[in-house]
């Protein structure tokens, strides 16, 4: 299956219906999955009020909302990944690039109702589309804790997080302990707290961009 047809099959999924005014699920484009080698997950798409507006429209409101030129009004995964370079941002602009961003739950909700069934039917098919996909960060314990239901990979969210601190303050990175088995493959994945200043954890974040750092440098 290509990325196209993917993408067709995610929009018409009619696997669930949330009851809002944006109901069809959310996703960005990919023009060449193959340079695809960092897998961001957060768990849902903004909603956006617009109440009149077609899906298209809607969807390039919310690519704005992340990808906006001034730093400070973009949203918090932007700031994240964008701090030492635009290949993030650049990555979204152009549907191409070294990023993808995908969502545990791929439709917006107000009510941030989280939709295991999108993980357990979508995830995977969205994997096997990035053949050199070398790390997966992975924000919250939704998103996490959908991962593991397809991942070889037991810790809990929290004790993941801890591990991490610890690589951070001692500037000592463990590759095994970070690896994640995923499609038979061996993946890096960095686990992070959600983003939302509403989260206390989201305070770590900018000590942990030597863990984010260390992950994308790697492979550069």
């Amino acid at each position: 299956m290509d990325f196209g047809k993917l993408k067709g099959n995610i929009k018409n999924c009619k696997l669930c219906r949330f009851k809002k005014n944006h109901s069809f699920p959310i996703f960005f484009n990919c023009k060449t999955p193959d340079s695809v080698k960092y897998l961001v997950i957060t768990e849902q798409p903004k909603e956006m009020n617009e109440k009149a507006v077609d899906e298209n429209t809607f969807i390039e409101n919310v690519k704005n909302v992340y990808v906006k030129k001034n730093n400070k009004t973009k949203d918090h995964i932007a700031r994240i990944f964008d701090m030492g370079s635009k290949m993030f941002s650049k990555s979204l602009q152009n549907a191409s690039g070294p990023f993808y961003w995908t969502h545990h739950t791929k439709c917006p909700s107000s009510a941030s109702e989280r939709k295991d069934i999108c993980m357990e039917h979508w995830f995977l098919e969205e994997i096997k589309q990035f053949k050199n996909l070398k790390t997966i960060f992975c924000f919250g314990s939704p998103a996490y804790n959908g991962l593991l239901s397809i991942a070889k990979k037991q810790a809990k969210y929290y004790d993941i997080i801890w591990r991490e601190i610890e690589m951070v303050v001692k500037d000592d990175y463990n590759d095994e302990l970070l690896k994640i088995i995923i499609d038979n493959r061996s993946i890096m994945l960095i686990v992070l707290p959600h983003p939302s200043p509403a989260n206390p954890l989201s305070h770590f974040l900018k000590y942990m961009s030597s863990i984010i750092n260390y992950a994308i440098g790697k492979e550069n």
